[in-house]
């Protein structure tokens, strides 16, 4: 397997910045993170080789830091978001990106079948409804990009 060092400073959850107080937007965060991480003397000896962001908007603020880093995705650092199918805010720079997606249609029809199920009186096969994401390589997607 990989050896892969766990470093809790870099894992930052909800919209904590690194220097203190909240974001004002999904974007601003993604956007102060990548700032943040790419140019602070006490990660410059990490090499970062690629990003998991677990929110397409974070996704967004951090490619336009990075495009003013000249660090370019899919060349200098790769990157896997989730997103949601069918979502423009990563428009024209899923080639560059490992998508993890999730399809919004089949989540609101698994909820519409079972809100059916609990007002028709008739308790649901199972408690709970799984809507898989579906992995989309860089590589593979859009030809036409």
């Amino acid at each position: 397997g990989h050896e892969i060092e766990y470093v809790p400073e870099l894992v930052y959850i909800g919209s904590e910045l690194p220097s203190g107080g909240i974001a004002p937007s999904s974007q601003d965060h993604g956007y102060a993170l990548a700032k943040h991480f790419f140019t602070q003397r006490k990660h410059k000896k990490i090499n970062f080789d690629g990003l998991v962001v677990a929110d397409d908007m974070v996704t967004d603020g951090a490619l336009a830091a990075l495009r003013e880093m000249n660090i370019l995705p899919g060349r200098d650092i790769q990157i896997a978001t989730l997103a949601n199918s069918g979502s423009p805010i990563l428009y024209r720079r899923e080639k560059q990106l490992v998508m993890i997606d999730f399809d919004t249609h089949e989540i609101v029809h698994e909820m519409f079948a079972l809100l059916d199920l609990i007002m028709d009186g008739k308790p649901p096969a199972r408690r709970f409804r799984y809507v898989m994401p579906r992995l989309r390589e860089a590589s593979a997607l859009h030809e036409f990009v």
